[in-house]
Order: C-alpha cells, then sequence, then structure tokens
C-alpha cells in the first residue's frame, strides 16, 4: 500500500495541480458552485460539504427562515410569491452574470431546486453543470435543460424519494459507450441514489433541525419530531461523512463523464472541470 501510494504522490507530482489562492475571480482554478439552499437552510449549513470547493453563494438564506416570513412569501401561484420569486432570481442573474468568465456549477438542494432550474433554464456559456440533491429538476421537460445536469436523492429520504423515483422512472437508460451530444439543449438530466443518505444529508445537523422545525410549523405542527425521513439526526460522524463522500464521488464521476464526451461547447472547461476536482481528491486521499 505504502508502494501504491508513493507511485501514485509521484505521478501526480508531475501533473498540473489547480492553484487555490483567494483571488478566484482572477482565473479560474477549478469549478465554482453557485448554492440554491432549502427551506428553512442557510449557505453556512452547508460548509463542511461544500469544503474545499470554490463557493459563490447568493443571499446567506434563499428562503425565509421564519413561518411569518414564508407566509409573507406567499404559496407559489399568489402574486406575493411571484414577486418574491421575481426579486431572488434577479439576484442570482446577477451573480451568474458576474461569473460569466468562471466555468460554474450550480448545486440545488430540495426546495432550493426550483431556483437553481429556473435559473438554469437560461442558457449561459459559463453554467458547466447543473446538481440537485434532494429532489428532481424543476422542469417539464427535464431533457431539454441547456446544461448536462444530475439529479441525486438518497434512498432514506422520506420527503423527497418517491417523486424523485417517479420521475426517474420515466427515463430511458443511457446506452452503453454513446457519448453525449455537445449541443447544450439535448443533453439529458441523469439520475442516481445515494445508498443510506436522508434529505439533510448535505447539511449541518443544526440546518437540518431549524429546516424541520420549520416545515413543522408550516403544517401547523407544535413539535417536530424525527422521522424516517430525517435519519440524519441519529446518524454518526463516520456515517454522515461516508454518506457526504458517496455524494461527493457520484458529483466526481459525473464531471468525469462530461470531460470524456464532451458535454459543454467552451472548448476545455468540461476537461478541466472533471480532471481538476479529481486530482484534488486524490491528493487528498493519499
Amino acid at each position: 500500500m505504502r508502494a501504491l501510494r508513493s507511485l501514485i504522490l509521484l505521478l501526480l507530482s508531475f501533473l498540473p495541480s489547480p492553484s487555490r489562492s483567494s483571488s478566484w475571480k482572477a482565473a479560474w482554478k477549478g469549478p465554482v458552485f453557485v448554492l440554491f439552499p432549502g427551506l428553512g437552510l442557510k449557505s453556512s449549513d452547508y460548509d463542511a460539504f461544500l469544503s474545499g470547493y470554490e463557493v459563490a453563494c447568493g443571499p446567506e438564506e434563499l428562503f425565509p427562515l421564519t413561518k411569518d416570513g414564508v407566509d409573507r412569501m406567499g404559496p407559489p401561484g399568489t402574486p406575493a410569491f411571484d414577486r418574491w420569486f421575481a426579486e431572488t432570481k434577479a439576484t442570482y442573474d446577477q451573480l451568474l452574470d458576474d461569473l460569466e468568465d468562471v466555468p460554474v456549477i450550480m448545486f440545488g438542494h430540495s426546495a432550493g431546486i426550483m431556483m437553481a432550474t429556473a435559473c438554469a433554464l437560461k442558457q449561459r456559456k459559463n453554467i458547466a453543470a447543473l446538481v440537485t440533491f434532494g429532489g428532481a429538476p424543476w422542469a417539464e421537460n427535464r431533457d431539454n435543460l441547456p446544461c448536462p445536469t444530475l439529479a441525486l436523492c438518497g434512498t432514506e429520504d422520506g420527503i423527497a424519494l418517491s417523486r424523485f423515483q417517479a420521475v426517474a422512472e420515466k427515463v430511458p437508460p443511457p446506452r452503453s459507450g454513446r457519448r453525449r451530444s455537445s449541443t447544450l439543449s439535448t443533453l439529458p438530466v441523469e439520475y442516481s441514489l445515494v445508498q443510506g443518505a436522508d434529505h439533510y444529508a448535505v447539511v449541518s445537523e443544526e440546518g437540518a433541525r431549524r429546516s424541520i422545525a420549520l416545515n413543522a410549523a408550516i403544517r401547523g405542527e407544535e413539535d417536530a419530531q424525527p422521522d424516517e425521513s430525517v435519519s440524519s439526526l441519529r446518524r454518526s460522524s463516520s456515517e454522515a461523512q461516508r454518506h457526504m463522500d458517496d455524494i461527493h464521488a457520484k458529483i466526481i464521476a459525473f464531471l468525469g463523464r462530461l470531460s470524456y464526451s464532451g458535454g459543454n461547447d467552451d472548448g476545455g472547461v468540461g476537461f478541466a472541470l472533471g480532471f481538476g476536482t479529481l486530482l484534488d481528491v486524490l491528493s487528498s486521499w493519499f
């Protein structure tokens, strides 16, 4: 094992490593994640999951964190909700426009997938991929999203799993060895399950409890008790890390497939995306 480790480190030393300076806007140094948090969650609740990546966040919270705030936002389809949605989307659109020269991976979690999908529907050359967790992309025709898309859901997700599976079952399996089209408008959505993970596998325990309490308050429940959908509140630190590692592995494999098959039309972006991230992960393992 030591010999294998030494050999891999020796080979990695000859490969160009992504720079990690703080001025990531000056030149691209890896995939920049734009985060779309779920209901009752803050951007900081994802710090552990997104550590090691460059992250560009919009507002600290996408959705209101209190029931009063949610009530003022209103349910979907109401004028109040439409105003909130348009104003919030404009904030994210401006952020994505500011990153026009930086390859971006949009990461939407839970209800945040709704906003992430809305932003993804506007074709931008810098959007390398859309990745979702805890639900499926919100679009009538998901195969027409103008960027490569990976949709993930945990097998222990009591909130989103049934809907996720209903959507995924309608998608024909990819043909073996078939290359992706380089035309962005025809890229399909890939669906994948994460064994053992639940709805809150990508956030802190504090964030999970806050989201659970808010959802319970919206339903009119005075006390939110953990159930099968939030087993993350009972998981050990090693289990939590394993689920995060599994999610990262699926994301990295997805980016690697994009780099092989020309998943976007911007020169070497796809190659650098998969290669640079994979290099960092391999280095961390040893």
